[in-house]
């Protein structure tokens, strides 16, 4: 059978973005931000003009030494076997680092080069599932017919459509189920096939 593509965020549910982020703030601004303090953007909940937020961005290296997410190591390989699995992820194309050292983090961390599109307009990518950790881009996927998993954090608390996961094994059972539906299914609409043909 072939594998269901399954589309992926980077920021925020591969790779921990906002803690380490927040922790350079912290150091040059002379604040204790913490990520339960973001309720939106960093921009908005902070008060911090962007140019400030975001001149991490066009370091070298910055992308490249940011830390796995909680238990994703574990269970990206089991989704890997089981999922054609496309990561999805918004570039800051004005950073001369950003784009290439999102595509080596993938090989650091798991070895290979997975599969990569990097674009904002995540909802016109082919595919039937995404997890990500923005309500916008959840939004824009439910409404286009995509099954979507919201990785839990501070900034997306009032989503309140598809599923929810607290952590990357939930999503891994989220997703274990969701394989399981669509073999019934398959199966359901063989088994009419067949029985249509037959004549019965």
């Amino acid at each position: 059978m072939k594998k269901p593509k399954l589309l992926i965020d980077m920021d925020g549910v591969i790779v921990n973005l906002i803690d380490p982020w927040l922790s350079r703030i912290n150091q040059d601004q002379g604040t204790n931000y913490t990520k339960n303090d973001i309720k939106g953007g960093i921009m908005e909940s902070t008060g911090i003009p962007e140019e400030v937020c975001c001149t991490y961005f066009y370091e070298k290296d910055f992308w490249l030494s940011l830390p796995p997410q909680d238990d994703v190591m574990e269970y990206l390989p089991k989704l890997d076997e089981l999922f054609d699995i496309i990561i999805v992820t918004k570039a800051h194309f004005a950073s001369p680092y950003c784009s290439h050292e999102k595509y080596m983090w993938m090989i650091k961390h798991f070895g290979k080069p997975f599969k990569m599109v990097q674009t904002k307009y995540k909802s016109y990518v082919r595919g039937a599932i995404i997890i990500d950790d923005m309500g916008d881009n959840l939004k824009r996927c439910h409404e286009r017919g995509k099954t979507t998993i919201c990785y839990a954090q501070p900034w997306n608390v009032d989503v309140d459509f598809g599923y929810k996961a607290n952590s990357w094994k939930e999503i891994y059972q989220i997703l274990l189920d969701h394989l399981e539906n669509i073999k019934e299914q398959r199966f359901r609409e063989m088994y009419l096939e067949t029985y249509t043909l037959s004549g019965c």
